[in-house]
């Protein structure tokens, strides 16, 4: 009994033991990691510009929770410059870009660092980095976009220099946040963010988000302030703001978080709203509870989303003038209120179904949206527009069927199509009918903008859902009792009033395919003063441009390659012929010969050659990195055992220009100027040839805040701008941002690309035009980008249908392009196989295409030489096509 007494209590105190244990364990506070600046899914909203770079390195071992530690005690405000070792600086143009925090958490920026005034804060300086404290000089200008992102920083003094504030500058996520520095616990710190600031008197831009979830209690706009971007100053603890008069611009939400009562409004800006054009995209602070939409001229719509989440709405009187609401423009105003009034003006044309989430939580008081412009499948009289539509081209041309666009949201085509349909099923009774766009097939959506000078020419396929009460004869409905239907309109956009006229509607059976089909349908319309049509030519159109070698007809190329085996299927082992000049090759003959030879394949002299102690090679490519060579530069990518990648540079002559370039270093100059940029490690420099003066002016990869693997030099776009890429890996795969760098202002501008489209950089100043890809070989389209608006052209606007481009090459003047695209593809497991079955080429400068034909190769390659004479080999068939001669 006493031992079974005993092990009772020993278990009741184990038990007891255990549970206080527990209890102490779950009340030690977690130690706060040093969080990643780069935002997860769920946090604040920041732009999504392309896949953010992560970091790469091997996991590490992750140690015990520990005590959070308490923060020490504030720094003061130094009084003294930080020492500039601790600033990578651009020394021509006065901009700090990293910084090192060995220098300490609080900041005090030099007006001068070796001797140059300090002028801007580049892109993401300080991003990330764990500030408490920043001063900025007076001489300072311009802070980048990014510049502080994310820094945690309490006190800022912005000098009273700066005249541009970009977005997301200050933008912090760390409220209630002990920033930590395990290397340093004398430097933890509590970050609510920036509690004070004042702003600088020359201050003209602030740029969205520029100060983001801080703590800013009150703050003094400047008299000579020009602009407020979005969410500038949004999740703040602003009380009270006075717009100067200078400010013609406020974006939606930039003071969200404070009563509209608490904003007194200047003469430059006279509303509680934000304004684009003629455009309400929403409230520039937190609305009242009855939100007045005011008849203000010019302006007569409200964008979707324009209100989206303003949870404290409970009423909305929409005055005269308002015409169009998009959708979720007022969703969801308040989730809570069982019911919201709505009073909408006579105006009103136009509301979307979804602009106020669930009709049946609101009360409108005037007019009902959901009946606004109801369609009526049930009334069949005349006075139903619905059933009243010409059936056939005729009618259709004779009434002139024409309509403005007026809001993006409504389709006028569509409005077209289901008229169509239904008036063309009417004796069908029907239920419902409705449209959408069908992607059936690309080939039959066509756009034309070079056949007229005053519309767009479009071909658009519809899909039908449509379900009535008898059957119709021939068609086959589904399971559910609708019918699909497929249909074409075509139609013309008046480039310049926005307005589109109707020409037709073709069936399934006959769809127009190809922008020739769609130009002879529309001059057959008669409404339309067309160009001449110059139709893409077929190569057996212009065989007297053409010349075609077979360089299985020079006997020392024959000599040269016998025996040696060449592998097609593999990219480091295929046999390929460069072209040099019109009767040249250049190509590498492998294992036994293992030479690099120029051959002239007329004469049947070997014009040089070079010897190599190689693996295998990866390819031969001519490059623009050298335009001040006198003769054009391929490189000669080879290997040296399985992964050791080797690169040299050599001359049509046969003289190397460099000899086994580093994959991290390169130097390029920048044709007309003075300037030679010079890629090192992931830095960029730039450097006065004629002073041998040189100063970094990007160091992507060594600032630690974004995780860049590479940076390079890609090209120049004119004297003053070039092009530098960062590479990133992420996701499985190698990842790019661009970015544009102005030599005279030393301003970072990141190019924002669709990551999975080849772009072609283009510029009428500049001779040269250089690639950026991603990496992939195959794709569906190239698009042509214009850096002087940042607009981009998809070049199939300018050609008939294909599945996607296998190889591409640009004349080395930048005006003709040339693609190999395939029609066709084989899937074998998971290798999928492209054939190359077409051939495209265009012209840049006038934007058409002047050759699209069919052309079966093995293994094609193109190139250009000086002359613009395009280069198609097909191992050794080699065609020569001189385009500027095509018409």
């Amino acid at each position: 009994m006493k031992k079974d007494r005993f092990l009772y209590a020993f278990v009741i105190i184990t038990i007891t033991l255990s549970v206080f244990l527990c209890s102490c364990e779950s009340n030690i506070p977690i130690e706060s990691e040093i969080v990643s600046p780069i935002l997860s899914p769920t946090s604040s909203p920041i732009p999504s510009e392309s896949i953010e770079p992560t970091k790469t390195d091997p996991p590490t071992i992750t140690p015990s929770p520990s005590i959070t530690p308490e923060p020490s005690q504030p720094p003061t405000r130094p009084s003294e410059y930080t020492d500039s070792k601790y600033f990578v600086f651009d020394e021509i143009n006065g901009v700090i870009l990293d910084y090192n925090m060995e220098g300490g958490i609080y900041v005090n920026i030099p007006e001068t660092i070796n001797g140059k005034e300090v002028k801007s804060i580049g892109w993401r300086a300080f991003y990330g980095k764990r500030l408490y404290g920043i001063i900025l000089p007076d001489t300072l200008t311009y802070i980048s976009d990014y510049a502080f992102y994310n820094s945690g920083i309490v006190e800022a003094d912005i000098g009273n220099g700066v005249e541009y504030i970009g977005k997301y500058a200050f933008y912090n996520n760390w409220k209630n946040y002990i920033m930590t520095r395990q290397d340093k616990p004398d430097m933890h710190f509590r970050s609510d963010g920036i509690v004070h600031i004042k702003l600088s008197d020359s201050l003209k831009y602030i740029g969205e988000y520029a100060f983001y979830k801080n703590s800013i209690a009150g703050i003094k706009l400047p008299e000579d302030l020009e602009f407020i971007g979005p969410n500038a100053f949004s999740n703040n603890n602003l009380y009270l703001v006075e717009i100067p008069d200078s400010v013609n611009y406020i974006g939606k939400d930039a003071f969200s978080g404070l009563a509209e009562d608490k904003i007194k409004l200047g003469t430059g800006y006279t509303y509680y709203l934000s304004i684009d054009n003629d455009t309400i995209t929403g409230h520039i602070a937190s609305p009242s509870a009855t939100l007045v939409i005011p008849s203000i001229p010019g302006v007569n719509k409200i964008k979707s989303e324009a209100f989206y989440d303003y949870a404290d709405i409970t009423k909305v009187v929409i005055d005269e003038g308002i015409e169009y609401i998009g959708t979720n423009a007022f969703k969801p105003i308040n989730w809570r209120a069982p019911k919201r009034t709505v009073t909408l003006p006579k105006s009103i044309k136009y509301v979307s179904q979804r602009a106020f989430s669930f009709y049946d939580d609101h009360i409108f008081n005037t007019i009902d949206p959901s009946q606004l412009n109801k369609i009526d499948f049930a009334d069949k009289s005349s006075s139903n527009p619905l059933y009243d539509f010409p059936q056939n081209r005729s009618e259709i041309v004779s009434e002139n069927i024409t309509q403005t666009l007026v809001f993006a949201e409504i389709n006028p085509v569509k409005d077209w199509v289901q008229r169509y349909v239904c008036a063309k099923y009417k004796d069908k009774d029907i239920l419902s009918c409705e449209v959408s766009y069908s992607y059936l097939s690309d080939a039959s959506n066509i756009t034309d903008i070079h056949s007229c000078d005053s519309y767009v020419l479009k071909a658009t396929m519809f899909e039908i859902s449509l379900k009535t009460n008898t059957d119709i004869e021939g068609i086959a409905k589904n399971e559910s009792g609708y019918y699909y239907l497929q249909i074409q309109a075509i139609y013309a956009e008046d480039k310049i009033n926005n307005q589109l006229t109707l020409c037709g509607f073709l069936n399934q059976q006959e769809l127009l395919t190809s922008r020739e089909a769609l130009y002879e349908y529309i001059k057959e319309d008669g409404r339309f003063t067309l160009n001449e049509y110059i139709l893409s030519k077929k190569l057996s159109q212009i065989e007297e441009n053409i010349e075609t070698n077979d360089l299985s007809n020079c006997s020392v190329i024959k000599e040269l390659t016998k025996g040696v085996a060449y592998n097609q299927e593999s990219y480091s082992s295929y046999e390929t012929y460069l072209p040099s000049g019109e009767d040249c090759v250049i190509f590498y003959v492998h294992d036994p010969i293992n030479k690099l030879y120029k051959v002239n394949y007329k004469t049947n002299e070997i014009v040089w050659e070079k010897s190599y102690d190689i693996s295998h090679t990866r390819g031969l490519e001519y490059t623009d990195r050298f335009p001040n060579e006198h003769n054009d530069v391929f490189e000669f990518k080879y290997y040296i055992g399985n992964y050791e990648l080797h690169t040299d540079y050599i001359d049509t002559d046969g003289k190397v220009v460099v000899l086994d370039a580093s994959e991290f270093y390169q130097e390029d100059l920048i044709s007309g100027t003075d300037w030679k940029v010079i890629s090192d490690n992931g830095n960029i420099y730039l450097e006065d040839t004629k002073t041998q003066r040189k100063s970094i002016i990007a160091n992507h990869v060594e600032n630690t805040s974004q995780y860049f693997t590479e940076s390079k030099f890609v090209k120049a776009i004119n004297s003053n701008q070039i092009i530098i890429e960062s590479s990133f890996s992420g996701e499985g795969s190698l990842h790019s941002w661009y970015f544009i760098y102005n030599i005279d202002t030393g301003y970072l501008e990141q190019l924002l690309v669709n990551s999975f489209d080849y772009y072609l950089i283009t510029n009428r100043n500049d001779a040269y035009v250089n690639k950026i890809i991603n990496d992939y070989y195959n794709t569906e389209t190239l698009r042509i980008y214009n850096s002087s608006d940042h607009t981009t052209t998809d070049i199939r606007r300018w050609t008939d249908d294909f599945i996607c481009i296998n190889a591409h090459a640009v004349s080395k003047d930048g005006r003709y392009l040339a693609l190999l695209t395939t029609d066709s593809f084989t899937i074998d497991g998971w290798t999928t196989t492209y054939a190359n079955t077409g051939i495209i080429i265009i012209d840049l400068e006038h934007q058409k295409a002047l050759v699209q034909d069919e052309l079966i190769l093995s293994h094609g390659s193109l190139s250009f030489l000086s002359d613009n004479t395009l280069v198609v080999n097909d191992m050794k068939t080699m065609m020569y096509i001189d385009v500027p001669s095509i018409e």
